[in-house]
């Protein structure tokens, strides 16, 4: 739900707010998205040798909350699910927007979300944690993850407080403050 929209490193994909861009053709170039209400998932394959066993994976993304133009104390719940089964919730403390971002493109407004905070997912046998704190006792085993041909991760912005909803933008190598699109890591034994 708006405001929302997608952004490639050149130009805007679509317009401001018009959620037609999440299924444009271009969705694939963007380097920025956002939203106040909805959900984002990315697949990737599941590629494990047939007698592999997953121990853990992380995913490490750049991420802020979301507000129209910007709010740099503006929070947000965003709730993480892997191959549709609940993980665990993390808060983000604002949408910043108080210096350009290291990576951000110089026609991107200065008003506009410029930078995130680099956020490092951990699904193991003990626990999920989001920057080595821990959010859930879901562990690596509960996911079931060597029946399954891909590995899915589904963020979706959950209610601060009755109604109110913080937002999530994601950035990419050339938004931001980081060189890098979202990363997936897979620890597995055979």
């Amino acid at each position: 739900m708006p405001s929302c929209g997608l952004a490639s490193e050149n130009a805007l994909i679509s317009s401001m707010d018009d959620v037609n861009a999440f299924f444009s053709v271009e969705r694939f170039r963007s380097q920025i998205l956002w939203f106040t209400q909805g959900t984002i998932e990315y697949i990737i394959p599941n590629e494990l040798p047939e007698d592999g066993k997953i121990e853990m994976i992380e995913f490490e993304l750049e991420m802020a909350s979301e507000f129209p133009l910007s709010n740099n104390n503006w929070h947000s719940k965003i709730g993480f699910w892997i191959n549709d089964t609940f993980v665990g919730e993390t808060e983000l403390p604002g949408n910043y927007s108080d210096v350009q971002g290291n990576y951000t493109p110089d026609w991107w407004p200065e008003k506009f979300s410029q930078y995130g905070l680099l956020k490092h997912l951990r699904i193991g046998e003990l626990d999920t944690s989001v920057d080595s704190k821990s959010i859930s006792d879901v562990k690596i085993s509960d996911l079931h993850l060597s029946d399954s041909k891909r590995l899915a991760l589904k963020m979706s912005v959950l209610p601060i407080e009755k109604d109110t909803y913080g937002g999530l933008t994601l950035f990419g190598e050339h938004f931001g403050n980081h060189r890098q699109n979202i990363k997936a890591n897979v620890y597995y034994s055979e």
